[in-house]
Parts: C-alpha cells; sequence; structure tokens
C-alpha cells in the first residue's frame, strides 16, 4: 500500500492528538511524496502509518 503525504504541520493536529505525534521519532515527510506503507493501526480517531 502507499500513501501520500498531505501535511507534514503537526500545528493543524488537535490538542489530543499533538502530544501523542511527538511521542514517535521520524524523519521529515515531503508533502505531496507518495511513500510505501509497511503498516498501518487506528489508535482512537487517528490512524497512523508505519513507512519504509
Amino acid at each position: 500500500m502507499r500513501a501520500v503525504c498531505v501535511s507534514n504541520d503537526p500545528k493543524v493536529l488537535a490538542d489530543h492528538q499533538r502530544g501523542r505525534a511527538a511521542k514517535f521519532e521520524s524523519e521529515p515527510l515531503t508533502v505531496g511524496k507518495t511513500y510505501v506503507v509497511l503498516g498501518m493501526s487506528i489508535w482512537g480517531t487517528s490512524s497512523n502509518f508505519s513507512r519504509s
């Protein structure tokens, strides 16, 4: 599966999602770039993707 990055600005996340996102380290994503998805999970009301 592939996913396209549509935003990489944590300021647009809801308050309850912003703190959760800070727990994970990742390389910066490029808006508009397609990434291969290695795994996906749904945590509460947000989808989380693991990429290569």
